[in-house]
């Protein structure tokens, strides 16, 4: 069974050691997991993925490494420590929400 499977509701809810409250928001979510493994699985998804691979085929200079990032068609290296910084200093047109002010958060994994 793929992870797909893991994510049905039966096996997810009725097959696992969760408790009821996980169990109950298994069922309630029977539909939303249908739209999310539609979507992994289907003809739109291998369309983006094949046109990602193209793009990527053809970056220059070629990636070396994941992530590569691209940004305004150049490779990006040395953006420091604040990625969001970064694009939003060298954002075109009007600021979103997300780059306004400094009331970005800085969040740490273990903080």
């Amino acid at each position: 069974m793929g992870t797909l499977g893991l994510l049905s509701p039966r096996s997810f809810a009725w097959r696992s050691n969760l408790g009821p409250e996980q169990k109950e928001v298994a069922h309630f979510h029977h539909e939303l997991l249908n739209k999310v493994k539609s979507c992994v699985t289907g003809d739109k998804i291998n369309a983006i993925m094949h046109k990602n691979a193209q793009e990527t085929a053809q970056l220059q200079p070629p990636h070396k490494y994941v992530p590569w990032l691209v940004i305004d068609g150049q490779h990006v290296e040395d953006y420091g420590d604040d990625l969001l910084g970064y694009i939003c200093a060298r954002y075109k047109g009007t600021k979103p929400a997300g780059c306004r002010g400094s009331n970005r958060a800085n969040v740490c994994l273990n903080e």
